[in-house]
Parts: structure tokens; C-alpha cells; sequence
């Protein structure tokens, strides 16, 4: 019996499907390179996801202010449209033409930036040194508080000139301001974190304070010479100390950087807001919503410095207010930054974690895949064996057999089976008018030849 053809080896490498390996070293499959994702796609899966955020976002915000300001909306148009009426039912001389022609005109006022309250006459001007200069602050820095704009053909004209070239001058200088803000934290923190390890050093030994004292005074020297060098000292001195006295320098850092937070909220949110509590007359609220409206750069226009028609201002408020706004800004551009630093360094940890993931499961699967292919192919090799072996123990015990058999027969026995073996050989199987033959033989001869074995025996 002849082995299949799927288990032997020679034939097997001729077939075009693909076999298993009966090679004795074990396949060991490599994952799929992640660089060959195209980084196109990789991109737009992500700026679609973080659309689909944004969107949400908008949505949840949308849902949220309409509960909150539409039934207020809803009331106040109720009340001044009962306004209008009480007023024309009590002044019978005026008709609803006039009224709606005198609404229209207090409201164009109100618009380009005059209060039709009180006597105008007496209100400051909006377009005065100090007003104009705020007024292009607010264009450059992108606030537009839209209380007042610019009416004239040339304002606008100029208006659109002014922020084209304003707005990137502005950006150049708001990032270096906010960088150097942020040298000036980074060293703040550095210093927050020393203070802390100078007071665990005073509960720590003695030599432990000594060598604490000296590093300080050596980092002290340092610093005038090689800043680079002093940095690199300065990280590995705080690592080593952090672990000779048991502390996160994780904590440590997330601590000292929440303190100087809340002192830039405190020096550019709280002191401010309670300033113009105080100058314009506004609640506690009112003065924090302005603050941080501004210095977010959204400016509604409903609350603005120096804008109020019964007060007077000094001329350099305006300008004053400007500077906070610009110190302001840089301030939280360096902090977005740094959240953004830390986000970066997240989502960078959080791919490796998530890559080095997928490398041991791509690992795994592969070691599982080689180890079934080993055991198939050591069961092909087995089972091609033991056919092998089931087809030479058989040819074996068919020449064993033939040779007994042929022992076994009489001189003139195997004579005539050498005739008939001869004759079966020359004789064709099947006869030209179709006539049936035993073994290759006719019946007519079979049965002569057959009546001379009988004889015989």
C-alpha cells in the first residue's frame, strides 16, 4: 500500500497548495510591522474621533444652555411686550409706528456702542486715546467684546488691515512672553521641590543633612558656570534623593506645579476680579465671569472694563486692563501648554503600553500558530511511517508468501504456473467478438488446462 500523496515529502513540494513543513526547526511567525498602516489613515481615524468628541461636546453644551436661558428668553419678550402696550394705553397721542421707529433708533445707538440712558451729551467718548487703544487691543488679541466697532467705511476697511497684520505680531508675542512665564514657573517648581527636600533632610541623619547642604552649595556654584550641566546634576541630585528618602518624585512634581497653578489663578484671576469689583461696581460673579471670559478670549461684550456710562475713568484704565489682558493670556497659554506637554506624554505612554500589548499577543499567537504546525508535521511524519513500514511489511509478507507457495508445488505444478503465467502474460484480456476470459485465459482453454492440474495431483 502506497502512502498519500499529501504525506510524502517529494510530492508534496510539487503541489502549488501549501504543505505543511517537515523541516525539523520550528516556524516561528514575526507580526505584522505597524509601520506599514498608512499614517493618512492613522490620522484621519483620529481627527475623526476627536470630531465626533467635539461634537458630542457641542451638543451636551447646546442641550444645556437651552434649558437654562430659553424659558428666561421666553419671559422677557413676554414682558416687554406687555410693556409696549401699558405704554401705549397710558400715552394715547403716541401710535405704535412712532414707538416701534424710536425702539429702532435707541436700539442702532445701542449698537455702535452710544447708551440712550441719561444725558449722552455728558458720556465720554468712545473712540478717546484710551478707548481707542483698548478697542485695538481687543482686534489683535482676537476678544472682540463687539460693545463697540467701527462704523465708518475706512474703520472697517482699516479694521480688516489692522487684524490682518495685528494678529500674528501678537502671537509672536504672547509666545515669547508665555515662554519666558514658563522658565519662570519651571524654576519656581524647581525651587518648591528643593524646599522640600531641604525640610525631609531635617528629619533625615546627620550625614544625610551634611550631603544635602553641600550638593545645594555645590549646585549653587555650578549654576554660574555650565546651566546644561547644572540641569543634568541638578536631576540626577533630586532622583537619588527622592529615593534615599522614599518619596514620588511624581507627587512631588504634580504638587509643586497645582501650588504655582493657583498662585497664577490667584495673581491674574482672583486679585483682578476682585479690582473690578470694586472699580466697576459688579458682583463677585459678575467681576470672575468677566475675567475669565476675557482671558479665554471669548468676549460676549455683556460685561466689559470701562464701559459703564455713570462712571469715570482714568485715562491709563483702559490701557492698564490691556497689559493685564496680555500677561493674562500668556499665563494660560503656558499652563494649556504644559497640560498639553502632560497629555502628550500620556497618550505617548499609553500607545507604547497599548503597541507593547499587541507585540505579546502578536507573540503568543505566533508561538501557538508554530507549535501546532510542529505537532502536524510530526504527526504527518509519523502517520508517512507507519504506512511506510504497513507497505514494506506487506511487500515482505507477499515475496514470503510467494516463495512458501512456490516451494510448496511439485516440479510439474510449477512448470504449468510458469505456463500460465507465461501464456496470461501474452494472452489478451478481452476477445475481439467480446467473448469473457478468466485470468487472461478463455473459458474453453481454462477448463482444459484446469482438468490437466486435477490430473496431476
Amino acid at each position: 500500500m502506497a502512502a498519500p500523496d499529501l504525506l510524502d515529502p517529494k510530492t508534496a513540494t510539487q503541489n502549488a497548495k501549501p504543505r505543511l513543513s517537515f523541516s525539523a526547526k520550528p516556524t516561528v511567525l514575526t507580526p505584522a510591522d505597524d509601520s506599514s498602516l498608512n499614517p493618512t489613515v492613522m490620522k484621519w481615524k483620529a481627527a475623526s474621533a476627536n470630531f465626533l468628541v467635539v461634537v458630542l461636546y457641542l451638543i451636551i453644551g447646546a442641550t444645556v444652555f437651552q434649558a437654562l436661558e430659553q424659558p428666561a428668553e421666553s419671559s422677557q419678550k413676554t414682558a416687554i411686550t406687555i410693556q409696549k402696550l401699558e405704554f401705549l394705553e397710558k400715552h394715547m397721542c403716541v401710535n405704535s409706528l412712532e414707538l416701534e421707529l424710536l425702539i429702532q433708533h435707541l436700539m442702532e445707538a445701542v449698537n455702535a456702542g452710544v447708551n440712550p440712558a441719561g444725558n449722552s451729551t455728558n458720556q465720554t467718548s468712545h473712540w478717546d486715546l484710551g478707548s481707542s487703544f483698548f478697542f485695538a487691543g481687543t482686534i489683535i488679541t482676537t476678544i472682540g467684546f463687539g460693545k463697540i466697532s467701527p462704523t465708518t467705511v475706512g474703520g472697517k476697511v482699516f479694521c480688516i488691515i489692522y487684524a490682518l497684520l495685528g494678529i500674528p505680531l501678537f502671537g509672536f508675542l504672547l509666545a515669547g512672553v508665555g515662554d519666558q512665564l514658563g522658565t519662570i514657573f519651571g524654576k519656581g517648581i524647581s525651587k518648591v521641590e528643593d524646599v522640600f527636600l531641604l525640610s525631609s533632610s531635617n528629619s533625615s541623619v546627620p550625614h544625610q543633612t551634611a550631603h544635602f547642604h553641600h550638593s545645594l552649595h555645590a549646585r549653587k556654584y555650578e549654576r554660574k558656570q555650565n546651566p546644561r550641566t547644572v540641569s543634568k546634576h541638578r536631576s540626577k541630585f533630586k532622583v537619588e534623593g527622592l529615593k534615599e528618602w522614599k518619596i514620588s518624585q511624581t507627587k512631588i512634581r504634580v504638587i509643586s506645579t497645582f501650588i504655582f497653578i493657583l498662585f497664577g489663578c490667584l495673581l491674574f484671576v482672583a486679585i483682578p476680579a476682585i479690582i473690578f469689583k470694586h472699580i466697576e461696581g459688579w458682583t463677585a460673579l459678575e467681576s470672575i465671569y468677566f475675567v475669565v471670559i476675557t482671558l479665554t478670549t471669548i468676549g460676549f461684550g455683556d460685561f466689559v472694563a470701562g464701559e459703564s456710562p455713570d462712571k469715570e475713568y482714568l485715562d491709563w484704565y483702559k490701557p492698564a486692563v490691556w497689559f493685564w489682558i496680555l500677561v493674562g493670556l500668556a499665563y494660560f497659554a503656558a499652563v494649556l501648554s504644559m497640560i498639553g506637554d502632560w497629555l502628550r506624554v500620556i497618550s505617548r505612554k499609553t500607545k507604547e503600553e497599548v503597541g507593547e500589548m499587541r507585540a505579546h499577543a502578536a507573540e503568543w499567537t505566533a508561538n501557538v500558530t508554530a507549535d501546532l504546525k510542529e505537532t502536524r508535521r510530526r504527526l504527518s511524519v509519523e502517520i508517512y511511517d507507519k504506512f511506510q513500514r504497513a507497505a514494506s511489511i506487506k511487500r515482505k509478507l507477499s515475496s514470503e508468501l510467494g516463495g512458501q507457495q512456490m516451494q510448496e508445488l511439485t516440479p510439474g505444478k510449477r512448470t504449468l504456473s510458469v505456463n500460465l503465467t507465461d501464456e496470461k502474460d501474452t494472452l489478451p484480456t478481452l476477445s475481439k467478438n467480446g467473448g469473457l476470459y478468466l485470468n487472461g485465459i478463455s473459458s474453453q482453454y481454462g477448463s482444459g488446462e484446469i482438468s490437466v492440474i486435477e490430473a496431476i495431483k
